[in-house]
């Protein structure tokens, strides 16, 4: 409530808000009510509880290819490594030279200790 509009003598010590509104009496007025004053009365509204969260499913795997047998595999290193390795140890022991396009797939996916492993099984 602006200061300005409550009359002077209904105001307490420099407060805003008028002694009415305070409970209190002023002048002769009579007490005011709790619900002259605006309080609430009765029960309250019960608040909505939240809805629980479902749990997400986890997604499967796309598919099994190229992982390898996982035991002697370790997870260490993606099956992607293993594919190259035996590529490049074909490559050698073919004697053709390694093109240029799976070298730059090595350099992606330098995940050496794959390749060295799938050249310790092929041999």
């Amino acid at each position: 409530m602006n200061g300005s509009r409550v009359p002077k003598h209904q105001q307490k010590n420099g407060s805003t808000v008028p002694r009415t509104v305070l409970g209190e009496r002023v002048k002769g007025r009579k007490k005011r009510t709790r619900l002259e004053r605006g309080e609430r009365r009765g029960k309250r509204k019960k608040k909505r509880k939240k809805k629980k969260k479902k749990k997400k499913k986890k997604k499967q795997p796309r598919s099994d290819n190229g992982r390898g047998d996982r035991k002697e595999q370790g997870r260490e290193h993606s099956g992607k490594a293993r594919v190259l390795g035996t590529l490049l140890v074909q490559a050698w022991a073919g004697g053709g030279f390694l093109s240029r396009i799976t070298m730059l797939v090595l350099n992606v996916h330098h995940q050496l200790r794959g390749i060295v492993t799938a050249a310790q099984v092929v041999g």
